[in-house]
């Protein structure tokens, strides 16, 4: 009898296992995403044989009713560099032209069974690889000379180019741009280059121009869990954008010009943030299109709304005020462009500015007396700034701060080089000479600040304080 139990214990525990055994296998199976588990797509047709090419549009068509919409991922040896979203069109199929990343090294189609969550990155599944063929790389980021910066500087005007206003206000493009965004990036590129057919620099500032002037940041989706999709696609055909999408869809608009573009993945005054590197002519200029969109302020009930302020502040500008303020994740080194990088933790540690100013040099907070500095702020607006000067602030004394003293008073002064930035070249002293009791005393400067006098009132507000090193 106790020999017949135990049989039986080994029969039922044997079956047991093997019911474990293929109930973990089939779970196992769909969480990897096997054909058999997923919707099917049927009908898959491209214009070019396998392997697809890098840098091409390719025109892919699918049919699959069990489906909302489709996601392709781009990716290069080690991560996903870009994405976006083919939707079912008014026939009931999907059918996009998908312009191939030159990084692109594989291409991957994910599906999300009809009804799923699309924003939730667990329920995409793997359903098509194609290998992408082609080789291309950005190359040195290498650093422009003062030659280089003073010619793209002159592109930094402040006003938008008046061809780019003209095809926002076009119904034709405007039709095209709801209906088929790749369409749209593929007949502005072209209106560009007739515009600017051999200037680089002017062919960047009009798609800078037409961000900024074309897509409100989305105020409201960023704030959203999970973001909504910021694929070149869905932002231009929405016409919202947040910092992701803007260089996206620079980048897109770069690479269907033929202009070398790198998408930066980083850090922007503490969140995360995005933006781009362009080379021209062999060296490499920042470009931040989201900050020369506008800003988000509160209205009269609280609410965060975009406000317009078209700004060439963030186009061309050099690392050195470009970096006060965009920190870059990956390839830290390299996409700072300058020959000496910062930490992040040296980042957070810059020094702050009031809210007319947005980036200022030297960028940490302690400053070096008795050597010349140069000392640079970046700035939108100016209308109410009648001048910028440096003052001190002296151990001895309480009574304010104490201008630092030139033959040539005009050294005094910081003088706009730019749209909007203001430079100064001088040498802050170790000590200064003042009257205090009755009596001359050199007095130890234990502060260095940066003021700008106001138009409206006459008074002198701080825009920034530097400790100084020991």
């Amino acid at each position: 009898m106790k020999l017949f139990l135990k049989r039986i214990q080994i029969v039922m525990f044997v079956l047991f296992s093997t019911f474990l055994f293929f109930s973990c296998d089939s779970l196992l199976n769909k969480m990897a995403g096997n054909e058999e588990d997923l919707p099917f797509i049927s009908g898959v047709n491209h214009s070019t044989d396998d392997p697809l090419t890098a840098g091409t549009a390719v025109d892919f068509t699918f049919e699959c009713n069990d489906l909302d919409i489709i996601r392709v991922s781009y990716q290069d040896t080690e991560k996903e560099i870009e994405y976006e979203y083919i939707r079912k069109g008014a026939d009931g199929k999907y059918s996009q032209t998908l312009w191939i990343p030159k990084k692109a090294k594989k291409m991957q189609f994910y599906i999300v069974p009809k009804g799923g969550d699309i924003y939730d990155e667990n329920q995409w599944k793997v359903r098509k690889t194609y290998t992408i063929n082609g080789d291309y790389s950005f190359g040195d980021f290498t650093i422009p000379t003062d030659t280089d910066y003073a010619k793209a500087w002159s592109y930094r005007t402040n006003e938008p180019e008046a061809e780019v206003k003209t095809w926002i206000a076009d119904s034709t493009l405007e039709a095209t741009r709801k209906a088929n965004p790749y369409q749209y990036v593929k007949d502005v590129s072209e209106k560009i280059k007739a515009a600017a057919p051999t200037d680089k620099f002017k062919q960047v500032k009009m798609v800078h121009d037409l961000l900024a002037l074309l897509i409100p940041y989305d105020v409201v989706g960023v704030n959203k869990e999970p973001m909504p999709p910021q694929d070149y696609w869905t932002v231009l055909q929405n016409k919202v954008g947040v910092c992701q999408g803007y260089a996206l869809t620079f980048n897109k608009f770069c690479e269907m010009m033929d202009i070398d573009c790198d998408y930066v993945f980083g850090y922007g005054r503490g969140e995360t943030h995005a933006w781009d590197i362009v080379k021209i002519d062999g060296k490499c200029y920042l470009i931040d299109c989201t900050w020369d969109a506008g800003y988000g302020a509160k209205n009269e009930a609280e609410v965060l709304e975009f406000k317009e302020r078209y700004s060439t502040a963030y186009l061309f500008l050099q690392p050195e005020l470009f970096g006060y303020s965009h920190w870059p994740k990956y390839d830290t080194d390299k996409r700072q462009l300058t020959s000496t990088a910062v930490t992040y933790d040296q980042f957070k540690d810059f020094v702050s500015v009031s809210s007319y100013f947005h980036a200022v040099t030297p960028r940490n907070k302690t400053l070096k007396l008795g050597e010349k500095n140069k000392f640079q702020i970046l700035t939108f607006d100016d209308s109410d700034i009648e001048e910028v000067f440096i003052g001190c602030i002296l151990e001895d004394s309480s009574s304010g701060y104490y201008r630092i003293k030139k033959e040539d008073k005009t050294n005094e002064t910081f003088v706009k080089t730019d749209k909007s930035i203001y430079s100064l070249e001088v040498t802050v002293p170790e000590k200064m000479t003042i009257t205090k009791d009755g009596q001359t005393i050199e007095s130890a400067v234990k502060e260095v600040r940066i003021f700008y006098k106001s138009k409206a009132d006459g008074k002198s507000y701080t825009a920034a304080t530097y400790t100084p090193a020991k």
